[in-house]
Parts: structure tokens; C-alpha cells; sequence
């Protein structure tokens, strides 16, 4: 298949900036690569088309190619990127394994898009385009649904309203009217009718009393009714509504509510339908409620069938549409996984089965949790479709499973705790107990599971070692590492291998779950048992029929359990049956495990705010329009955990994250940004600024014993101190070195009390640890005296004592250490020392200090500022200014080149200084007291770019200048700032990182 080649970025993108930087092909050439010709598909523009149903009956005799499902292990609030390496793992099979490839995903509901998660058209590098459409509208379908849904709505209630109104005759009348030559007949629907009454005439005035009774009125019983209205949008204040208010429907009031429309009954029968004819028959087949001798009502009841089919005749046709690098994608209905079968729908994958043909792959994602959507998958999907898959992958990450095996609660929209993004390999082991059972389950279908593990920047080597371990001895075929987000296909070509060979050796035949022979409750404690719960104290309601048919359970995609708060893998818990109903047209009942919401709600801040259009060029902006959680797994290297920046995963993360701190905490960290050698290079300004700071914090007191609080004790980071010359030897050899992390640690609530100073040189170095006996003297001092220390190196199994003679020093190894301020998060803590020195340290550290530690290191700098701008993603996406002021450059992202000069100023870290009226100037510091000196001017040309002119330069040494011939033009353009930090892109596309150092804030 010919496939367009990405150009991927570093630092990645925004998701929308991605799908706008690519070219969709015209729809017309990928159905081409699929052998479609015109008259197979009806083109919606010009990426997007309708392949018509023909396709299947054209291809009959055709084989099918291999089918994959792709699910997920239990997951967080959110998401794991079951979407992403769905789209990732096709863009591997079609554009680097030249396999022919269809993925089949579901159509996202524009309720979560404008609300809490985004949109589904998967994310980074790994999407489906054009993103804006995929979201929202695409070609109708959903409003299809809705209008059909709400048609047979208001055909429930507006014949209840004219049976309480008239006679038997007067409605028969009504509903088999004389045409012209006064004659009365039945339509084609009312025969379906007649047939379920088991009545055999075909003319209205054939029928006796007791029969015009029987079939002109349905009399349902409105509180038996289960149909409600619906719609694509989360407005929680319908989740319940009184309706027949007005004057004319006097005495016709009733409570009801609306639904979210992928929940409609409809969108679950164009999910599981097979043909056209299929769809009527299930439409009409639809039951509504139950009539008040307790009889079913259906929609062919209401006469109301083959309209709705008529509603749906274009929505029964899949979508065609592509993905960035090219590869064909079906887009097809769109039900939720917890309150329906959560699938993409059959014609789609029958239609891709054909298209790919022998040796071609298929692949679907299954909505939430294996034990959700795949579950579902198997056994009301595949047993009704009648096809079979060869490979289930099952996607797992780092941090759900964490969260299994015991780590703090994941919350959408608040910051991860530090569990998460630290090595902690025994709590990732212990989750595992998850995968494992996600892995049992779904190799008993008989197919072949491949663990896809989604690669978080915060991952360590050994946690996913422990990952990759865990799953093999579950019995995964295999265990993949994965870097699609940042690499699209290519980061998912070992999956793709994995895949393909986990197809290639299938040997057992898929297998059920249940058989559709056996009673109701017996096929719901089948699927109980796969969750875990008991089997004897499963509580079942009474049967109301239809037990042939496959069970559909809705319940929480949070837990195996019903309760969302059981992680792991729990058992032996009662699975509690709240109601159970049938959704008859579709095609299974479905058992309410606890309680489920059918009309989700909006967020304080819902997503809708980062939604615009851009009037001008008429592309949508949209910060999170591509993506139910944007992934944070897509490093290709490892780094150390503990500098890194966490992605934002909901629009409010940012105002989260600084809400962690107090404003005046916050003016402290302000004042610490930019200052290098924790307070060694800081000017006499900046030293000021910080100590004003300081003095405001004391002024305040924080916690009154800090001493007695266990918020003291623990790891804290040093981020600035004053050095006297009375420092200890540590202070003023280690202290000063940016690339070396500086921590204490404070235990004061032991056997061994102590208070210890560490200073980390690297992970592969190692680090130097000296000890103190500690005392506390009152509230606020500690009283230390230190006696050990030595350097563990990690090239050596022992310990190397550090060469000072601590008991010939008396009192030298003696102090004390006041803490004057200790916040009420436990996250900010200010000490004063015996000889005078000032400390200021942090357990929790707001973003921009993250970003500077990473860059201080000097390690995967370039996945930092990624991180950082997707955490302030709304920020980048606002108009930004150039301030004024002077910053010095601290990193760039400069490759060696064929420019001497270029290669000459690599590494040399410059000066910029912005002035209001235009003027640039760039000052770098070249060798011994010389220095390079350019002048220029800038003006902004766009949103966030400027365009730059230098027209003068010159060698500057001491007073006097040597002047250089040269002019260069370049843009700028500002990817964030601040009052302290810059970043932007460049000259050649360099990024370039600076901080304000005149120790003036920006008015």
C-alpha cells in the first residue's frame, strides 16, 4: 500500500497541530488502495465517504483476512490509549510491515468531546484525520439516531395520548382511514401487528369488537415505559424531566428523562446489524414497555418501524476515512462499553475482513476494561457476526497498574501523586495481579493475547521489565513495549510483528463464554465468575423471557467488581443485580450491576473552553479536541523519574498545579526561577527578591510545631541556599553544581533519629550520603551531630567511607538547624542554620522547576519541554508577547551542522536582551573577556511569531569593538513564556530555552 511518510516532530505537537500540519489524501485514493471503485462508496466531501453495504455481497466468495481486537487491563480515569495503539499498531502493519490494513473504530459521542475526556481520534502521532470531523458530526450517523430515537418517543407518547381520547372505533378509524373510494385497508406494518395477535384477516372491517380492541389499542402502561429521549450532548438537568405540561395534554404528565444518544437501544442495533433487512427487523422488534395486561410493546407496535429504518438507511453505511500516515480507517456507530456492548460495528469489519483479504489484518477496539468491552466483544459481537479473531492485545500501562497494586486514587484533573512518577517497581509487580487476570479471561476464548504496554516518560527499564515478565508467565504470547504516540508507526512495528505472528500460530477455536441455551442467571454468573464474584451469592431477579439471548452487562469500567474503588484483581465479592432489562431489537438483556448513569454530566471546566474556529483560514483550534486523555508514554529513552513533568490529562491540570501552593509560597518559587547553582550565580536583585520571599513566609509561621509534625519528615529537594565561609565542605563543593541533584532527608520518628545530607551525582553515577544523629531541641530546632558518611557507587558493591574524621572534629560536627517555616501541604520548607546559612527546600516542585532540574541534568531535555508544553497547552495556545527584559539562554537544542560558525556557537550560552521599542540584542560570552555581540530588531509578524532582523555585530573586548559584516533574518516563534521562562523556536527550527535574569518582573 502506498502510505505518506511522517515528519515527526520533537518536542511533539499538540494533537490538532499534528492532524493540521498533514495533507489529508482524497478520500477517492484510499478507497483506491482498497480496490473500491466509485460506485462501491458515496463520497460526504473530500476525506470522508460512505462504503455501501454492496461491498459485502460483491465480495462473497472473497476470504477474510486476520481479525484483532484491542482492549485494555482496568483502567484510570484516564485512559490508557486503547485508541492510540489501535490506530499506531495499523499505521505499523500498513506503512512500515506492508501489510494491508483496516482499522475499525467507534464514532466518538460529541458529549465527552465538549466535556470531560476530548475527542477519540487517538493522539500524537498516532491519529485519525481529518480530527475535527472524526469528532464531531462526521456524516450524520449519531444524528440519525437521535432523530429516529426521538421520533419513537414521541410516537409512545402521543398514542397514549389519543387512546385516553377516543373509542376503539374512533381510533381504528383513525388508523385504517377510506381513501378515495371510501375504502379501508392495512399498511405493511399493521400486518406485523395482526400476525402477533395471531389475528388472520386483511381488511379493517373484518374485525370483530374484541379484535379492533386488541389491535387499535396498545394500552401501555406509562410506568412500565423504558424509552426515553436523547441527545449528543451532557446536560445532566435531563437526566430527569416531567413532560404533557402544557394545557392541551392536560392529565398526560409523566416523569422521564433523556439519555445520551450513543446509549440509545438504535446505536446498539447499527452496531450488531448484518445487512438492511437485519436493521428493519431489529428496529421494529425494539420494546418500549409493556402494556398493562403486561404484554411487550414494540416499535412495529407503534407502526413506527420502517420509518426509523428510513431514518437509518444512510447510518447503516461505515465511514471511510484515514489515518496520519495514510491507512484506511472505517468509522462506524459508537455505543459506550459500560451501559452497552461497547463495539465498533459488524458491517464495518465484515466489509474490512473482505477488503484486506487472506494475509490482511482487521483491527477493532473494544470500549474500556478487557473484562468490558472485549468480553462483549466475543460474546454478543462475534456470535452474531459469526467471525472469529486470531489476536486479542491487551493494553496496559505503568500507572494503572500501580494504581492495582495499591498506589493512591488516579483523579481526572488533579496532579498524579508522586507514586506515579517514581520508580517503584514492587507496586507495578503487585498490579499486576490485574493483567493477569485480563490475560486468563481473554485466552479462554481461545485466542492469542499480546500485552501492548504504553510507554510513560516516567517508566522505568526495570518496571517495565517487571511488566513485560509478568505478563509472559500469564500466558501472553507475547509483551511489547510501545512508542506510537511520538512515532507513529514506526514505534509500533514490533507490536505489529508481535501481532502478526500471534495470528499466524492460533490453534484452538474461538470458544463462548456461555452457551445461549442456558438460563439468564446462568449465563450472568458466568460472566460474574470471570469477574471474580461468588457464585452462590449472585442475586438475579425474575426471568421476563427472552433467554435465548446473550447478556450485555452494564456495570462500572473502573473495577472487575461493581464497586469502582476494588483495584486489582478482587474476589469472592457479591455482584449485586439492581434490575434487569432487555433490549430486545439489539439483541441481549442487559443486568444494572449497581448504579449506572446514562446521561453523563458537565465539568466545572469542560472541554468546550479550548474549542474555537479560526475565522480567517476556517480550521478548528482545539487544544484537546484529538484526545480522551492526552497519552504520556511516548519516550523512546529512559530518563530519571524524578525530573520529569507528568502531561496534562484534563483541561483545569495547569490551575491544579499551582494550586498546590499558596500565593505567597508561590512568589518564593517565582523568585527561585532562573537562579542557577541553587543561589551561586544568583545577582544581587534576584538574592534580594528571594529573601523578601523568605522574610514573608516566616512573617506568616506555617505549621507551629514543625518539628512535631510528620509533614517534616521525609526527602527534600535543597533549591536554593546562601553559601557563608563558614560552609561545610560538602556545601561548597557539591552545592553549586547544577547537575547534581542535593536532597536531605529528616526521620525523626525512630529508634535512630537522623537528619542526613545527600548529594545524587547521577543514576549511573551514584551519589554521596552524610549522616547525622538528630535531635529536637523545641518546635522549630533540630540538633545534629554528624558521624558517618560514604559514596555509594553503583559500578561498586560496596561503600565508599567518605574521608572525614568526624570524631576528631569536636564540635565542627556539631549544629543545629531552625526550621522558621514548614507549609501546611508539607511541600515548602524553610531552614536556618548555625553558621548562618539560609535553606530552601521542596518535596513537591511546581513544573518550570521540574523542567530546570531536567535541563540542569542534561538528560532527554528535549522530552521535558514536550511534557511541559502539553501541561500548559491552554497557555500555549493563547496570543503570547516577547517580553522585555534580559534572559539568558540555558539550553538549545543545536545539532552539529556544516556551518563552522554554527558548530562554533554550539554550546556557547548567550544573553538576549528585549527592549519595548523593537530593539534585540544578543550577547555571548566567546573565550577570555570576549565576547560577541549582534543588535537588531523585532516585530511580530503572527500568532506567537516574530519576525527578527540583525544588522550589526561585533567582537567586544572590555571598551573596545571590532565590527562584523553580516545580516541575518529569522522568525521566532514563542512556544511559551512567562515573567521568568521562555521557550521558543528558532533560527534552522533550534529550540531554545532562556530565563530572566535583571531581577525585574514585567509590568
Amino acid at each position: 500500500m502506498t502510505m505518506r511518510k511522517l515528519e515527526v516532530a520533537s518536542p511533539v505537537p499538540a494533537d490538532i497541530d499534528i492532524a493540521n500540519s498533514v495533507d489529508p489524501l482524497h478520500i477517492s485514493e484510499i478507497a483506491q488502495e482498497l480496490n473500491l471503485d466509485p460506485q462501491h462508496y458515496d463520497l460526504y466531501g473530500k476525506y470522508k465517504a460512505k462504503v455501501l453495504l454492496s461491498v459485502i455481497d460483491e465480495l462473497k466468495g472473497s476470504g477474510d483476512g486476520y481479525y484483532v481486537v484491542v482492549g485494555g487491563i482496568t483502567p484510570t480515569p484516564l485512559g490508557e490509549g486503547k485508541s492510540t495503539t489501535t490506530v499506531g499498531l495499523c499505521q505499523a502493519m500498513g506503512a512500515f510491515l506492508d501489510k494491508k490494513v483496516v482499522t475499525c473504530l467507534r464514532q466518538p459521542s460529541q458529549g465527552p468531546t465538549f466535556g470531560i475526556k476530548g475527542g477519540a481520534a487517538g493522539g500524537g502521532y498516532s491519529q485519525v484525520i481529518p480530527m475535527d470531523e472524526f469528532n464531531l458530526h462526521l456524516t450524520g450517523d449519531i444524528h440519525a439516531i437521535t432523530a429516529a430515537n426521538n421520533l419513537l418517543a414521541a410516537a409512545i407518547d402521543t398514542r397514549i395520548f389519543h387512546e385516553a381520547t377516543q373509542s376503539d372505533k374512533a381510533l381504528l378509524n383513525r388508523l385504517c382511514p377510506p381513501n378515495k373510494e371510501g375504502k379501508k385497508s392495512f399498511n405493511d406494518i399493521m400486518f406485523r401487528r395482526l400476525k402477533k395477535l395471531g389475528i388472520s384477516k386483511s381488511k379493517p372491517e373484518e374485525l370483530t369488537p374484541e379484535e379492533v380492541k386488541k389491535f387499535a389499542r396498545l394500552d401501555i402502561d406509562p410506568n412500565s415505559i423504558t424509552w426515553r429521549r436523547v441527545m449528543d450532548v451532557n446536560d445532566r438537568f435531563l437526566r430527569k424531566i416531567s413532560i404533557g405540561q402544557g394545557p392541551e395534554e392536560k392529565g398526560m404528565v409523566r416523569e422521564t428523562g433523556f439519555d445520551i444518544a450513543v446509549a440509545s437501544e438504535i446505536m446498539a442495533v447499527l452496531a450488531l446489524t448484518t445487512s438492511l433487512s437485519d436493521m428493519r427487523e431489529r428496529l421494529g422488534k425494539m420494546v418500549i414497555g409493556n402494556s398493562k395486561a403486561g404484554d411487550p410493546i414494540t416499535a412495529d407496535d407503534l407502526g413506527v418501524g420502517g420509518a426509523l429504518t428510513v431514518l437509518m438507511k444512510d447510518a447503516i453505511n461505515p465511514t471511510l476515512m484515514q489515518t496520519l500516515e495514510g491507512t484506511p480507517v472505517l468509522v462506524h456507530a459508537g455505543p459506550f462499553a459500560n451501559i452497552a456492548h461497547g463495539n465498533s460495528s459488524i458491517v464495518a469489519d465484515k466489509i474490512a475482513l473482505k477488503l484486506v483479504g487472506p494475509g490482511g489484518f482487521v483491527v477493532t477496539e473494544a470500549g474500556f476494561g478487557a473484562d468490558i468491552g472485549a468480553e462483549k466483544f466475543m460474546n454478543i459481537k462475534c456470535r452474531y457476526s459469526g467471525l472469529t479473531p486470531q489476536c486479542a492485545i491487551i493494553v496496559a500501562t505503568i500507572r494503572a497498574l500501580k494504581m492495582h497494586g495499591g498506589g493512591p486514587d488516579v483523579v481526572a484533573g488533579k496532579p498524579l501523586d508522586r507514586a506515579y512518577i517514581t520508580e517503584n517497581v514492587a507496586l507495578v509487580e503487585a498490579g499486576c495481579i490485574n493483567l493477569a487476570r485480563h490475560i486468563s479471561n481473554t485466552k479462554a476464548y481461545g485466542v492469542n493475547v499480546v500485552v501492548a504496554v504504553n510507554k510513560f516518560s516516567t517508566d522505568s527499564e526495570a518496571e517495565l521489565n517487571a511488566v513485560r515478565s509478568s505478563a509472559l508467565s500469564a500466558g501472553a504470547f507475547d509483551a511489547v513495549i510501545c512508542t506510537h504516540h511520538a512515532h507513529g508507526g514506526k514505534g509500533a512495528v514490533d507490536l505489529g510483528i508481535a501481532v502478526q505472528k500471534a495470528c499466524e500460530n492460533v490453534k484452538q477455536p474461538l470458544k463462548f463464554l456461555y452457551p445461549l441455551d442456558i438460563s439468564i442467571k446462568e449465563k450472568i454468573e458466568a460472566i460474574a465468575k470471570s469477574y471474580g464474584a461468588s457464585d452462590k451469592q449472585i442475586e438475579m431477579y425474575s426471568k421476563q423471557g427472552f433467554s435465548g439471548l446473550p447478556i450485555c452487562m452494564a456495570k462500572t469500567q473502573y473495577s472487575f467488581s461493581h464497586n469502582a474503588s476494588e483495584k486489582g484483581a478482587p474476589s469472592g465479592f457479591v455482584l449485586p443485580i439492581r434490575d434487569v432489562r432487555a433490549s430486545i431489537g439489539a439483541g441481549f438483556i442487559y443486568p444494572l450491576v449497581g448504579t449506572m448513569s446514562t446521561m453523563p454530566g458537565l465539568p466545572t471546566r469542560p472541554c468546550f473552553y479550548d474549542i474555537d474556529l479560526d475565522t480567517a483560514t476556517g480550521k478548528v483550534i482545539a487544544a484537546i479536541l484529538g484526545l480522551r486523555f492526552r497519552p504520556q508514554y511516548h519516550t523512546p529513552k529512559q530518563q530519571s523519574a524524578k525530573f520529569l513533568i507528568r502531561k496534562s490529562v484534563q483541561c483545569s491540570l495547569q490551575a491544579e498545579e499551582v494550586c498546590r501552593f499558596t500565593e505567597e509560597e508561590n512568589a518564593l518559587i517565582n523568585a527561585l526561577i532562573g537562579i542557577q547553582g541553587r543561589g551561586r550565580s544568583a545577582s544581587p536583585p534576584q538574592l534580594e527578591a528571594v529573601e523578601r520571599a523568605v522574610q514573608t513566609l516566616e512573617g506568616l509561621k506555617g505549621l507551629p510545631d514543625p518539628t512535631g509534625s510528620s509533614l517534616i519528615e521525609g526527602r527534600w529537594q535543597l533549591m536554593f541556599t546562601t553559601r557563608p565561609g563558614t560552609a561545610s565542605p560538602i556545601q561548597r563543593t557539591f552545592v553549586g553544581v547544577d547537575f547534581f541533584s542535593v536532597f536531605q532527608e529528616v526521620y525523626l520518628r525512630t529508634d535512630d533519629p537522623r537528619v542526613s545530607n545527600i548529594v545524587k551525582f547521577s543514576d549511573a553515577i551514584g551519589e554521596l550520603k552524610v549522616e547525622a544523629v538528630a535531635s529536637i531541641k523545641d518546635g522549630k530546632r533540630i540538633l545534629f551531630q554528624f558521624d558517618r558518611a560514604a559514596f555509594s557507587f553503583n559500578f561498586l558493591p560496596f561503600k565508599v567511607p567518605y574521608p572525614v574524621p568526624f570524631r576528631l572534629l569536636g564540635d565542627e560536627a556539631k549544629g543545629w538547624l531552625d526550621t522558621t517555616y514548614l507549609s501546611q501541604s508539607g511541600n515548602i520548607r524553610i531552614s536556618r542554620g548555625n553558621k548562618g546559612t539560609t535553606f530552601v527546600l521542596q518535596k513537591e516542585t511546581e513544573p518550570r522547576q521540574r523542567l530546570l532540574s531536567v535541563i540542569s541534568n542534561g538528560k532527554e531535555v528535549m522530552q521535558a519541554i514536550d511534557d511541559f508544553l502539553a501541561l500548559n497547552q491552554g497557555k500555549a495556545k493563547s496570543d503570547l508577547e516577547l517580553l522585555e527584559g534580559e534572559w539568558q539562554m540555558i539550553w538549545s537544542s543545536q545539532e552539529e551542522t556544516e556551518s563552522w560558525i554554527e558548530n562554533a556557537a554550539k554550546g556557547l550560552m548567550g544573553k538576549q536582551i528585549v527592549r519595548p521599542n523593537g530593539d534585540l540584542k544578543f550577547l555571548v560570552d566567546i573565550f577570555f573577556g570576549f565576547r560577541f555581540s549582534m543588535t537588531g530588531k523585532y516585530e511580530k509578524s503572527g500568532f506567537n511569531t516574530y519576525d527578527v532582523t540583525m544588522d550589526d555585530a561585533a567582537i567586544v573586548a572590555g571598551p573596545y569593538g571590532i565590527p562584523a559584516e553580516m545580516e541575518t533574518k529569522f522568525k521566532i516563534e514563542l512556544l511559551y513564556t512567562d515573567e521568568k521562562i521562555r521557550i521558543t523556536r528558532g533560527y534552522n527550527k533550534i529550540l531554545f530555552v532562556h530565563v530572566r535574569v535583571d531581577g525585574t518582573l514585567q509590568k
